[in-house]
């Protein structure tokens, strides 16, 4: 073109007709250059909105995780409509779509950019309806353990998804650098293991109901066995007494259990504390010389046995359905019930006309001390991270999210989260002292119940303590040195802490009332709370990781090879790093399940 363009400058008109041939092959060439170039720039700017679209669902599904942990996972309105089987089969079905897209990546890693931007659109689109194919199979599922399975199994499989799509970016990129494509295989068979894992987690959660309802009626068929056999063990009437306060505890474990693993180990301590019971019983008895002093201790503790059978039918009941507590409540009334008039029974023999059952007085009394203390001590926890609060001593760039905000948007979470259990702390103790009214109204019969009591107050503690670690880990946030883990730990604990509280305070409340929706709304609200601190404290692990890997690579010089290589390296130990979580989470689950 150009010897064209000079020939025509010298005189030579020949060359005209080539010389505008030339240009317009120039210009068809540029337009295809541009096109090319735009249709690059579309597909990256597609393929981010995928990546977008995935963490979008990956804290949706950490969100909704928190609530199940707090127990306040409430059934999908449209999928009240469907049975848990349909739910289970809509997410297989979810599950292998996205599996099957997760095969084409390859494919379209060997064409253009827009090839790879149509299938990661797919691929985000699938990790989409896997998670709200999850949610609403969860939220129909009555175990709290089982529901975070399925949605932590879920979000693996999102986090796989990611992962792949990274690759594909990078395989795309480097089409002749063999680390890169066996990086894109091996995120290909990563999605593959974690829809298998999800499967596997969807199996389980319907096999583990039925787990408790089977090892329930172990315990109580053993329990039956047991009355029909009881060796004597030598004891004191206080040592009895000491007994019946263990079986009044492991009822009020199996009442408040909100998972599989809890209501089992619950089944267990149950049954060991009824054996003690009866054994000691038994011994106890023959201390005295009066035959019928005997019989009245041994039909008591046998009482107590019978009763506690019941309390176990009455624990394998869904404890979703509302008509479950008021049950629970009547057969708990039984043990409580038998258990005094085996006091009763004892203190007929000689020098135990004293023993009580009640050692610490009044427990609805001491419930409703233990609740304020609580909510005193969560007052002082939330005007202490006020105080804590992080101060800028360097002028903020506008639009640059840096360490100081992190870290107060830590402590404001935290502090939301002391706040919204402070309020729910207040509505239990509005719901405590209304049931202590009640038992002062003239013409009503009020029977003591140290089950209740006794959940109340371990409740209490378990919140108050719950919310002063939380506190000692964001206290570190506002000095510059937050924990990512620690938070998240402590933060997913309060909300832990509160669904046991929320559980023993809705026990002896109308489930109408307005103090339970004042308890299910405060619930909520420290959900919400925890989930905005979880957020915060990824931001400020991501922050400092992306500062620790800058640094390494400001420091290091790689030739391009050896970049490559580290690379390499860098994608391996991710995917090894999730295997070893999804691995870790797995074995948590099996832990929870095995021990007795």
């Amino acid at each position: 073109m150009f010897g064209a363009v000079k020939a025509v400058a010298n005189g030579d008109e020949k060359q005209i007709p080539i010389m505008r041939q030339a240009c317009n092959d120039a210009n068809t060439g540029l337009s295809g250059l541009i096109a090319a170039a735009k249709k690059g720039a579309v597909g990256e700017v597609a393929v981010d909105k995928a990546i977008e679209n995935i963490n979008a669902s990956i804290a949706k599904l950490n969100t909704q995780s928190i609530f199940a942990q707090a127990g306040q996972l409430e059934p999908d309105k449209s999928a009240m409509s469907v049975t848990v089987q349909k739910l289970q089969t809509d997410l297989q079905e979810a599950s292998q779509k996205l599996s099957s897209i997760a095969g084409t990546v390859q494919k379209a890693v060997r064409g253009n950019e827009e090839d790879l931007a149509r299938v990661a659109s797919e691929l985000a689109n699938a990790v989409a309806l896997v998670a709200n194919a999850s949610e609403k199979t969860a939220s129909r599922i009555p175990d709290a353990l089982s529901q975070q399975d399925i949605l932590s199994s879920s979000k693996s499989l999102a986090i796989a998804s990611h992962q792949l799509i990274l690759a594909a970016k990078d395989a795309q990129r480097l089409p002749n650098d063999t680390s890169a494509q066996h990086s894109l295989s091996a995120s290909v068979k990563g999605v593959a293991e974690a829809a298998t894992s999800l499967m596997t987690s969807v199996q389980r959660s319907s096999a583990e109901a039925e787990r408790g309802e089977r090892e329930l009626e172990a315990r109580k068929q053993q329990l039956q066995a047991l009355m029909k056999n009881v060796r004597p063990v030598n004891a004191t009437a206080e040592e009895v007494v000491g007994n019946a306060r263990e079986v009044l505890t492991s009822t009020a474990d199996l009442i408040f259990a909100n998972d599989q693993g809890s209501l089992i180990d619950a089944g267990n301590t149950a049954y060991n504390a009824v054996e003690k019971l009866l054994a000691t019983s038994a011994g106890a008895a023959r201390l005295s010389s009066d035959d019928k002093v005997q019989k009245g201790i041994k039909d008591a503790s046998i009482g107590i046995g019978r009763a506690m059978v019941d309390l176990l039918e009455v624990a394998k009941l869904n404890r979703a359905d509302n008509n479950t507590m008021p049950k629970l409540d009547n057969a708990s009334a039984k043990v409580t019930t038998a258990t005094q008039q085996l006091v009763e029974a004892l203190r007929k023999l000689p020098n135990a006309q004293n023993v009580t059952l009640d050692d610490k007085g009044d427990l609805d009394k001491l419930a409703e001390e233990e609740l304020l203390k609580c909510a005193n001590i969560i007052k002082e926890a939330a005007r202490a991270l006020e105080a804590a609060k992080p101060e800028r001593k360097t002028p903020k760039i506008p639009g640059v999210l840096d360490r100081i905000d992190i870290d107060t948007a830590i402590v404001d979470a935290a502090q939301a989260i002391a706040n919204a259990t402070g309020v729910l702390v207040q509505h239990a103790y509005s719901a405590q002292r209304e049931r202590l009214e009640k038992r002062r109204q003239p013409g009503q019969r009020y029977r003591n119940d140290p089950t209740w009591a006794n959940g109340l107050i371990s409740a209490s503690h378990g919140v108050a303590d719950s919310v002063q670690s939380l506190v000692k880990a964001a206290n570190k946030a506002a000095t510059g040195m937050a924990d990512e883990e620690e938070l998240v730990a402590t933060a997913r604990a309060v909300a832990s802490s509160t669904a046991h509280l929320v559980s023993a305070s809705r026990a002896k409340a109308d489930p109408n009332s307005a103090s339970v929706k004042n308890l299910s709304d405060a619930a909520k609200s420290v959900a919400n709370a925890t989930s905005l601190l979880v957020a915060a404290a990824t931001k400020a692990g991501n922050l400092a990781d992306a500062a620790a890997a800058e640094e390494e690579v400001t420091s290091l010089s790689f030739g391009g090879a050896a970049s490559k290589a580290k690379e390499m390296e860098s994608q391996i130990k991710i995917l090894k790093l999730e295997k070893e979580l999804e691995k870790e989470r797995m074995r948590m689950l099996a832990m929870r399940k095995t021990k007795k």
